[in-house]
């Protein structure tokens, strides 16, 4: 079945989530687990700051990443899965295009993501990583949601009530 699991991961509670059904996923069939956290790098294209202020501000965001790589990478091998991690610098704004390329470049048969379940405006304004990789992924994904808990449930919730259905 699936042999390989990436799992995008930037730090979220939602990421977390993900990480954790790819955990369970990858003990319950014997797979393995590739981390990806795509940095992002777009909010300093253009900026106005000197290059050595630049750079300190990225190496201070690299090793947040790595540092971020190797905890959720232990919690994955206290799990007993076998894992390896992966850091992209990207200046695009959405991190899906990287996803999907690395699934490929790691011959992943599934990517496993948490999602935050934005809707309406929220989205079109923020975008959808998660949108974009189940668009473009010739692999299958699982998206793993917020908790029942969370506002973005009470809001579909709250539609499904002033509606009938939810939207």
């Amino acid at each position: 079945m699936y042999r390989s699991i990436l799992v995008p991961i930037d730090g979220s509670e939602i990421a977390s989530r993900g990480l954790q059904q790819a955990i369970g996923l990858a003990k319950a069939l014997q797979a393995r687990i590739t981390l990806l956290h795509v940095l992002d790098l777009y909010p300093f294209f253009g900026h106005s700051a000197t290059s050595s202020e630049l750079e300190r501000l990225l190496a201070s965001r690299r090793d947040a990443a790595h540092a971020l790589l190797a905890s959720s990478a232990l919690d994955v091998r206290d799990a007993g899965v076998a894992v390896k991690t992966e850091l992209k610098e990207s200046l695009d704004k959405h991190a899906g295009p990287h996803i999907v390329a690395q699934a490929i470049a790691h011959q992943c048969d599934l990517i496993v993501m948490g999602t935050h379940g934005r809707r309406g405006v929220t989205r079109l304004l923020l975008g959808s990583d998660a949108s974009l990789v189940l668009r473009d992924s010739p692999v299958p994904v699982l998206l793993v949601g917020p908790p029942t808990d969370h506002p973005a449930h009470a809001s579909t919730a709250a539609s499904a009530d002033a509606t009938g259905a939810a939207s």
